[in-house]
């Protein structure tokens, strides 16, 4: 987990510290480590990957992924 939040993933809280959410976004063309991620930490998350669309800052372009909470 500590490896993941260092390149793919970041950790955050909402409660002043009090609970805290580790956040992994990935193309879809990743899907398959997603879900294999998932599989390793399904025991930590609350739901399930899901499919999202945002826009991509760099580029200014929509993006597709995967996000797991």
């Amino acid at each position: 987990m500590i490896g993941i939040s260092l390149g793919d993933a970041h950790i955050r809280t909402k409660t002043m510290g009090k609970s805290w959410t580790l956040r992994f976004n990935q193309g879809l063309r990743n899907s398959a480590y997603c879900h294999h991620l998932y599989d390793l930490f399904s025991h930590l998350c609350n739901q399930p990957p899901k499919n999202s669309v945002d826009n991509d800052m760099r580029t200014g372009s929509l993006v597709q992924y995967h996000k797991v909470t």
